[in-house]
């Protein structure tokens, strides 16, 4: 009952939060996708040893990787690509950090060239390979080529969820190395003010105004979002409180165009996607490069953006303790450690 009262409990949460224009209308659910339970209170629930006992499922075996530190106030039944996950939310005393005094950086993101900062410094993440969008696009023709409610069509199912596991986990691996990695060793990141949503904005039109270059700009939409630029600021939101350092957004118009030794800003400084001339005073540098030094100068320039778009939600896993259920009925795996088959 105590799930119930918590799925309705959200639901008018999300009313609330509609009214009062925070988001947009509540959608149904739907099947495959956010599976989930939550036990809004722990008296019920007991961990003891290599097991769990939950109410209506009884006891489990689980495997844990870390020990659970603070007060256990909730707990979370959600599954993730092919594996079930137990998230405990814990309440612990967290020290202040100390204000970092490490260098500040800007931050440049591209398609190409994912992450340059004004150190000189590229980033490069996993982007999905030719063979992998194939094998992506030949599992999704066997599903759908598949009967409504037949048992072939769970097993295909299953094999496209596998894969869009490994393709998430993978891109989440880097996003979280790559975070901690800025927000440890810089004390101000600065980044792009960028309106994801407009980005990767369909072209597709209407019947009275259709678009044009549907098909490439469908692809560097997808380029884009293979990325995960939103994801990446949702991490830094709350490493860069952990690590003492500061995030901050500036506007992002003309950083490209701009020369960073004198401040010309001109189209035609740009010569090609990576080459960067000044016509005025002659300076040449990687036009990322150039651009992440405009990103940091607008900063102190006092060119920061009004606010911080965050355009992804997200569940953060730290400070919950992550089981693995090995018992065939409901399965949980650590998100940073591979199942054990």
């Amino acid at each position: 009952s105590q799930c119930l009262q918590k799925a309705v409990y959200d639901l008018n949460r999300s009313f609330e939060d509609f009214f009062k224009r925070k988001k947009g209308y509540p959608k149904f659910r739907r099947k495959y996708l956010n599976d989930s339970i939550c036990y809004p209170q722990m008296d019920n629930i007991k961990l003891f040893g290599n097991y769990i006992i939950l109410p209506k499922l009884g006891q489990i075996k689980l495997v844990r990787h870390r020990k659970i530190k603070g007060t256990p106030k909730n707990l979370t039944v959600l599954r993730d690509g092919v594996h079930w996950y137990v998230s405990i939310c814990c309440k612990q005393q967290i020290e202040t950090p100390k204000i970092s005094s490490l260098p500040s950086v800007g931050w440049d993101f591209g398609v190409e060239q994912p992450w340059t900062n004004s150190q000189g410094m590229i980033y490069n993440l996993p982007k999905i390979s030719i063979s992998e969008s194939k094998k992506l696009r030949r599992l999704q023709r066997a599903l759908a080529r598949k009967i409504k409610g037949s048992n072939n069509r769970e097993k295909a199912r299953e094999k496209l969820r596998k894969f869009y596991m490994k393709l998430r986990f993978r891109r989440e691996d880097y996003a979280q190395k790559l975070t901690t990695y800025m927000a440890k060793n810089h004390g101000l990141n600065v980044f792009e003010d960028l309106s994801l949503k407009n980005m990767t904005k369909s072209s597709k039109g209407t019947l009275e105004n259709p678009g044009k270059n549907i098909r490439q700009k469908s692809g560097l939409n997808r380029s884009i979002l293979d990325l995960s630029p939103g994801r990446i600021k949702v991490l830094l939101s709350y490493k860069s409180e952990w690590y003492g350092s500061e995030l901050a957004f500036v506007p992002a118009a003309y950083t490209s165009q701009r020369c960073s030794h004198c401040h010309h800003k001109e189209r035609s400084n740009r010569k090609t996607r990576s080459e960067f001339k000044c016509v005025s005073c002659g300076y040449e540098d990687n036009a990322d490069i150039n651009a992440a030094k405009n990103i940091l100068n607008s900063y102190y320039s006092g060119a920061t953006a009004p606010e911080t778009r965050l355009e992804e939600s997200c569940l953060t896993v730290e400070d919950k303790a992550l089981a693995i259920l090995l018992k065939p009925s409901i399965e949980a795996v650590n998100s940073k450690v591979s199942p054990k088959v």
